[in-house]
C-alpha cells in the first residue's frame, strides 16, 4: 500500500458507493480498480462508513459524512483533531480529505457492545484508556477553554423546530414559554451551577459503545470464554504478569501500562475541550445502549464500588496514582461526574432535534431526543435538591 506522508487533498471529489473505487486507485496508484471491493459497515448514526479492501489484503475506511452534519459538527476541527491523535497513535492514518469525507486506516478488531460496557473484566481497560487519553491529548493543548456550552448554545439557535420534545419541556420548566426559549434557560442554569466544578480536558464526546474498538487477541479470548464458560481473568490472559503494570487487591484491577492498553477510541467529530466529569458521564450514560434501559448505568455516588474501580483505572490512566491519596481522587473524581451526569442527556437531546430534520439515516431521532431530555429532567430535579441542601 502506498504511504502518504501527508493526507492527500481531493475536496473537488465526494465519496459514493460507486465511485470509491476510482478515487482510491488515485490515492493508492499501485492499487488496481478491479481488485477493490467496497462494503458499507452498518452501525452509526450520523455517517456512512465503508470498508474498503484491494487485492483481499489492503484496508482502508472511506467516511463519507452524514447530510447537512456540517450544522453539528466543525469538520475543519474534527480533522485536525484526528491528525493529532494520529501523531499521538491514538487514532489511524488519515491518506485522503474530501469534500464529504475521509479516506483512512483500518483497525483490526471489532467495536463493543452497549453490554459489554459494563462487563467488570473490560471497564478498567475503557476507563484507564479513556484517563490516559484525556492526559496525552490535553497535553497538546496550551490554553484549555471550554467549548461545551457555546456547542449547545449554537445547536439551539439552528435547531428547526423540537415539536416532539414540546410536551416533556412544558411539563418540566416553569414559566414556559417555547421550546427554545426554555432550553436556553436551562443552559443558564447550568453554566451558573456548574462551571469550576470539574477539571476541564480534551474530550471525545461521543464514546458510546460503536466507538470503543479491542482487538482480534481479545475478541478471540473473549469468545473462547464465553463459549467455555471460563471465568479466567481477561487481563491475565491478555498480559503476562511481567508486563503489568499495576495490581490492586482493594478494587481487584490488574492493569497494564497506560500506553500498552489495546483498547481503541474512534470517531473524533464530536471532540472538543469539556469537563473531564462530562465526557465520563456522558461515556457512562452510553451503557444504557439507544434502547435507553437506564438499569445499566453506574450512578454516581461514592459508595459505589463498581463506579470506585472505574475511576481507580481512570486516576492510574491518567498518570495520576498516588497510592496514599487514591480515595480521595476516587471521592474527588466521582464529585465530578456526578455534577455532570445529566448533563449529556440534554446535549445528546438538542442534537436529536437537529438530526431528526436533517439526517437521511433510518433512526428515531425524535423518540430518542424526547427520552433523552427526560433524563436530563430526572437529573436536575436530583441536583437542585442537592445544591439546596448544600446551601443550607
Amino acid at each position: 500500500m502506498t504511504v502518504m506522508e501527508y493526507p492527500m487533498d481531493l475536496s473537488n471529489h465526494q465519496i459514493t458507493i460507486t465511485n470509491l473505487p476510482e478515487i482510491l486507485t488515485e490515492i493508492f496508484p499501485d492499487w488496481i480498480k478491479d481488485k477493490i471491493t467496497v462494503k458499507p459497515v452498518s452501525g452509526g448514526i450520523t455517517n456512512m462508513l465503508v470498508k474498503c479492501v484491494h487485492n483481499q489484503k489492503d484496508i482502508v475506511l472511506a467516511r463519507s459524512y452524514g447530510n447537512n452534519t456540517n450544522l453539528i459538527i466543525d469538520r475543519v476541527n474534527e480533522f485536525n483533531n484526528h491528525l493529532m491523535l494520529n501523531k499521538l497513535d491514538l487514532a489511524p492514518k488519515i491518506y485522503a480529505k474530501l469534500s464529504n469525507g475521509i479516506i483512512y486506516g483500518y483497525l483490526s478488531g471489532r467495536s463493543l457492545t452497549s453490554e459489554e460496557l459494563s462487563k467488570d473484566y473490560l471497564f478498567p481497560l475503557i476507563s484507564q484508556k479513556l484517563g490516559y487519553w484525556h492526559t496525552m491529548i490535553s497535553k497538546e493543548s496550551s490554553k484549555l477553554e471550554n467549548d461545551l456550552w457555546k456547542t449547545i448554545d449554537d445547536w439551539i439557535k439552528i435547531a428547526p423546530n423540537f415539536d416532539d420534545m414540546e410536551q416533556v419541556v412544558r411539563e418540566n420548566v416553569n414559566g414556559y414559554s417555547s421550546v427554545k426559549e426554555s432550553l436556553r434557560q436551562e443552559l443558564c442554569w447550568l453554566k451558573e451551577n456548574l462551571n469550576g466544578k470539574s477539571k476541564l480536558v480534551k474530550s471525545h464526546c461521543d464514546l458510546l459503545s460503536g466507538n470503543i474498538v479491542i482487538p482480534p487477541k481479545m475478541d478471540k479470548i473473549l469468545q473462547h470464554n464465553e463459549e467455555t464458560n471460563s471465568k479466567k481473568n481477561l487481563i491475565s490472559q491478555c498480559f503476562s504478569p511481567e508486563s503489568l503494570f499495576l495490581n490492586s487487591e482493594v478494587y481487584n484491577v490488574s492493569l497494564p501500562k497506560p500506553c500498552e492498553n489495546p483498547i481503541f477510541f474512534i470517531d473524533y467529530e464530536y471532540m472538543l475541550c469539556a469537563p473531564r466529569g462530562y465526557d465520563i458521564a456522558n461515556h457512562l450514560a452510553e451503557w444504557q445502549g439507544f434502547d435507553c434501559d437506564k438499569s445499566r448505568i453506574l450512578q454516581p455516588k461514592r459508595s459505589n464500588h463498581e463506579l470506585r474501580r472505574w475511576c481507580f483505572a481512570y486516576i492510574v490512566g491518567m498518570g495520576d496514582y498516588n497510592e496514599s491519596a487514591i480515595e480521595k481522587q476516587i471521592d474527588g473524581l466521582i464529585d465530578e461526574i456526578y455534577f455532570y451526569f445529566g448533563v449529556p442527556a440534554f446535549y445528546w437531546g438538542i442534537w436529536s432535534a437537529i438530526q431528526n430534520e436533517i439526517s437521511t439515516i433510518d433512526f428515531d431521532y425524535g423518540n430518542y431526543g424526547v427520552n433523552r431530555l427526560q433524563e436530563y429532567f430526572e437529573w436536575k430535579k436530583q441536583l437542585v435538591e442537592k445544591l439546596k441542601n448544600c446551601s443550607e
